[in-house]
């Protein structure tokens, strides 16, 4: 819009900027389209940086409080990773058999193997490096499904707060189920510079499918990781 356009918002002009100055309007009208707008007119304008007072353009430019080159640390070695993922699924199977107290917690481990996986992927869809789709997701459960009905959901956080990541599992409530039931859970970090990891966690229950039985299994997919994250 233009300053002399009579629906032009503005009503008075104080003072304008520039990428090198401020400039004060010292003229008696301050009016958008009474002005003049030529900021090299002394007349009309006082900038209030340079040579006739004030500070110096190069004075007034604040010095950057950042260094100019970030460091950052190391990521986490294999060893490092590898022992918080033996942790991490230790604590969470003590945790489901204690809450199951004298019920039988049954572990399939070749289940596990298949999840740590599909975790993998979960990291790098997440990460913006390689999409997982759900039919690549649902691929690698498909063999299983044919066997057992499953429930599940995989679980992420950034945090390495052991008890946080125990409290979110539980309240899954996957282990509650009275019903003779298979759990799989496994887990998988992930490490960035700095020290940051990430750490996912995927939980699922397997019911035997007896004859006939073609119920659908129900699992998080990648909706469940995205709600899970941190």
């Amino acid at each position: 819009m233009h300053t002399r356009d009579a629906r032009c918002p503005l009503t008075s002009v104080g003072c304008i900027f520039d990428a090198k100055n401020v400039y004060a309007n010292i003229q008696e009208d301050h009016r958008p389209q009474a002005i003049s707008w030529d900021l090299r007119n002394k007349a009309c304008w006082k900038p209030f940086f340079g040579s006739k007072g004030g500070c110096s353009v190069t004075e007034f430019v604040q010095q950057s409080v950042q260094a100019p080159q970030l460091s950052y640390g190391a990521k986490w070695a294999d060893e490092q990773r590898s022992e918080l993922e033996k942790e991490v699924e230790d604590i969470l199977m003590r945790a489901a058999e204690e809450c199951r107290s004298s019920r039988v917690t049954d572990w399939n481990r070749s289940m596990s193997a298949e999840l740590k996986g599909l975790l993998k992927r979960f990291e790098e869809d997440a990460a913006g490096t390689r999409k997982l789709t759900t039919v690549e997701h649902n691929g690698v459960l498909e063999t299983v499904r044919r066997t057992y009905r499953l429930e599940g959901l995989p679980v992420n956080t950034s945090c390495t707060q052991l008890a946080v990541l125990r409290k979110r599992v539980l309240e899954t409530n996957i282990f509650l189920t009275d019903a003779k039931v298979q759990f799989a859970l496994a887990s998988y970090v992930h490490a960035y510079p700095n020290g940051i990891v990430s750490v996912w966690v995927y939980v699922v229950s397997l019911e035997w499918r007896g004859p006939g039985d073609d119920t659908p299994s129900e699992h998080g997919g990648r909706q469940a990781s995205k709600r899970g994250r941190t």
